[in-house]
C-alpha cells in the first residue's frame, strides 16, 4: 500500500548524514525512516508531528544519533506500531561493533516511548516521554532487549510500564519505575508521574492539539539531566523544525 515506505524523511545507504531542522506532519507511515546500511548518522532538531507508524524508524544501521526531536501525536495512537523511537538491527554491509546514543528527546501522546534492537548496544538518556496513549495494549515506556543498552536520566509517564524483553512478551514486564530499577539496574536517576512527570509550558491536549509549548518550567525535571539541566529537546536546543534559524 506504501509503495514509496510513507515516510516523510527516508533514508538508504548514507554515511555521516545529518537530519535536522525539519517538519514532517501526519506521513502514512513514518516520519523519518532510515532502512538498511547506514553509518554514523546524526537525527536532530526535528519536530514530527502525527503518522500512521514509528516516528522514527531505525533499521540495519549502525552508529545513530538521535537527539533534540520534538515527538507529538494527536493522541489517537491505538495500534501498536504508533511508537516514538524505534532502533533495531545490524549493518550488513559493516558489520562489527556498534552504537546508539538516543538522548533530549520529548516525546508526547504516541502508543509508546524508545524501543531498542536486542543486537544494537544504546544509551537511552535525558529523554521525556509523556501523556501515552491508552490504546489497546497497555503503552510502554522503554524497552531494552538484550544486553549492553544502559538507561538513566529520563522522565517517564507512570502510566505506561517498563520492558526489557521482546515486545510481545509480556514475562519481563515491569510496572513501576521502582520495580524497573530493581529489575534492571537502569534509570536510578530517573523520575516518573502520572501521565508525564515534567511541569511544561504548554502540554498538548486532548484530541489534536498542535499549539504546545513542551519547555520544562518547573520541578524535578529542570536539573534531572546528566549535566544537571534541563530533560528533553530544550534541554539541548532553543528550537525544533523547519523555523529555526
Amino acid at each position: 500500500d506504501f509503495p514509496d515506505r510513507g515516510a516523510g524523511l527516508k533514508e538508504f545507504s548514507s554515511n555521516n548524514a545529518i537530519w535536522e531542522f525539519n517538519t514532517v506532519v501526519d506521513p502514512p507511515r513514518w516520519c523519518y525512516d532510515l532502512h538498511r546500511n547506514s553509518n554514523d548518522v546524526t537525527l536532530r532538531f526535528n519536530l514530527f508531528e502525527g503518522g500512521g507508524g514509528t516516528s522514527i524508524h531505525i533499521d540495519r544501521t549502525r552508529n545513530v544519533n538521535i537527539y533534540g526531536n520534538v515527538i507529538v501525536s494527536e493522541g489517537e495512537a491505538d495500534a501498536l506500531e504508533n511508537g516514538c523511537i524505534d532502533t533495531a538491527g545490524q549493518n550488513e554491509d559493516s558489520p562489527g561493533a556498534h552504537f546508539n546514543d538516543i538522548h533530549h528527546n520529548t516525546c508526547a501522546k504516541r502508543h509508546w516511548g524508545i524501543t531498542v534492537g536486542d543486537d544494537t548496544p544504546s544509551s537511552v538518556h535525558d529523554n521525556i516521554l509523556l501523556g501515552l496513549a491508552q490504546g489497546r495494549d497497555h503503552p510502554r515506556n522503554i524497552n531494552l532487549p538484550g544486553e549492553g543498552h544502559s538507561a538513566d536520566h529520563n522522565a517517564y509517564d507512570a502510566d505506561a510500564a517498563y520492558h526489557a524483553v521482546a515486545i510481545y512478551d509480556g514475562t519481563a514486564r515491569y510496572d513501576t519505575l521502582g520495580d524497573w530499577q530493581a529489575g534492571t539496574g537502569n534509570d536510578a536517576a530517573s523520575i516518573e508521574g502520572p501521565g508525564g512527570a515534567c511541569e511544561l509550558a504548554d502540554p498538548p491536549g486532548a484530541g489534536p492539539d498542535w499549539d504546545f509549548d513542551l519547555h520544562v518550567t518547573a520541578g524535578g525535571c529542570l536539573t534531572l539531566g546528566g549535566t544537571g539541566v534541563e530533560v528533553g529537546a530544550y534541554g539541548l536546543t532553543s528550537c525544533v523544525g523547519y523555523l529555526c534559524p
